[in-house]
């Protein structure tokens, strides 16, 4: 090809690379989803043909600011090794992230079942506490090496035609074809390109299949919410409220207006009891681990003794998949929400929650998180609502008998508390 005799035979050998590394990933994340994706000959065709045009509107956003580069850069300057090193270097360590990328995407989706998304976000965010539980998680060092082995030998192969393309002398038009087509594909994306656009199927499985990891993680960034209709059952209003009224009306309480509005005004029964409460929230404590559940492992005799001895409700229903949800439904008594949850969203506080109904009656509320405070907003929210913060950064050394990238055990907690 006469692409290869000009300097930019180095972004077309990047751009194979890149485009054979998402082809493999999304065929593995294929075989992986299976009988979830709902997959026939048809949509397999559309989950590669459409997933391959996002893979190179990817790879020309990225290309973009290399081209530019390979553009600017003066013909006397890419036959010296003090050129040639930096732009080895840069194709080494690219290759190694999209390798890296590749399997992160993998374990991401054996994870959540999709793309990148809002968690992806998240995980960067909070990138000290996500590198520990990844490496006590994952053979974390084994990965790496895997990764910088393959990374050594996909470079070995191509560094000569690599070499040869980028020392050829181009000439300013040669430069100036790829660089506007590339532009003219990442500019046109940009502006016309929505991913509502390229729903392939009503099956969420082959439609995230079909999208490109990268393009999923930068779209997330920039919107970071989740679309209603795709992640929420939905029903009639009027239906619903017909139905819901009645389910929440009780006999101490009525309704303050008609219509689609539960607010009810509640009268108590006895006087009202100034109690110590503790209120415990455990982090990833799913049913299927209780022995009331029906575990046979016996991982949690005390709570299950509990369960005997109390008001035990066992018709609660997850509103999301992260903590940060469960936070927000115990402290604000509202149903999930679209997109981020409250507490991590700007404007959160002195809002009317839990704790500010015990602050009215006189009480000190604290929160207690055997972890750093900061992941997921949770200090800026329950400080913002009045609580005062004890998390492990209050902790002192000799009250710490076990930690890792989460925090401190719930025993140390508890003894704190």
């Amino acid at each position: 090809m006469r692409l290869f005799q000009t300097r930019f035979g180095t972004l077309a050998l990047g751009g194979i690379i890149f485009l054979i590394i998402s082809l493999s990933t999304r065929l593995i994340l294929t075989i992986t989803a299976g009988a979830l994706a709902e997959l026939t000959i048809g949509k397999v065709v559309l989950i590669f043909t459409v997933g391959l045009f996002y893979d190179v509107i990817t790879f020309c956003y990225f290309a973009a600011p290399a081209a530019l580069a390979l553009f600017l850069l003066p013909n006397r300057w890419t036959p010296s090794w003090w050129s040639r090193g930096p732009a080895a270097a840069v194709y080494f360590i690219t290759i190694f992230l999209l390798l890296f990328n590749a399997c992160a995407e993998w374990l991401f989706w054996d994870e959540f079942g999709t793309r990148f998304n809002f968690v992806a976000v998240d995980y960067l965010v909070y990138t000290t506490e996500v590198i520990k539980n990844i490496r006590e998680s994952y053979p974390f060092t084994t990965i790496l090496v895997s990764i910088g082995v393959l990374t050594a030998g996909i470079f070995a192969a191509t560094w000569r035609p690599f070499v040869r393309a980028f020392s050829c002398p181009t000439s300013r038009k040669a430069r100036l074809v790829p660089l506007l087509a590339i532009t003219l594909v990442a500019t046109g994306a940009l502006i016309f390109i929505d991913d509502d656009d390229f729903q392939i199927s009503k099956n969420y499985y082959a439609n995230e299949l079909s999208h490109n990891g990268i393009y999923s993680l930068v779209d997330a960034f920039e919107d970071n919410v989740l679309d209603y209709d795709q992640y929420y059952l939905k029903r009639d209003p009027a239906a619903v409220f017909s139905r819901l009224r009645p389910l929440v009306l009780d006999h101490n309480a009525r309704f303050i207006v008609p219509g689609l509005d539960i607010r009810r005004h509640i009268t108590a029964e006895g006087a009202e009891r100034r109690l110590n409460v503790v209120l415990i929230v455990v982090e990833s404590l799913s049913a299927e681990f209780l022995g009331v559940y029906r575990n046979q492992a016996h991982l949690t005799p005390n709570l299950d003794a509990l369960a005997a001895q109390s008001l035990f409700f066992d018709n609660l229903y997850a509103t999301g998949t992260r903590t940060d949800r469960g936070l927000e439904a115990t402290t604000l008594s509202i149903p999930p929400t679209p997109g981020r949850a409250v507490i991590k969203r700007p404007n959160n506080a002195n809002m009317f929650t839990l704790m500010n109904q015990f602050q009215r009656r006189g009480y000190d509320t604290k929160f207690l998180y055997g972890g750093f405070g900061y992941f997921d907003n949770m200090n800026n929210y329950f400080a913002g609502n009045g609580a005062e913060i004890v998390d492990r950064a209050v902790l002192t050394g000799d009250e710490i008998t076990f930690a890792n990238a989460w925090g401190v055990c719930d025993e140390d907690l508890y003894r704190r508390t």
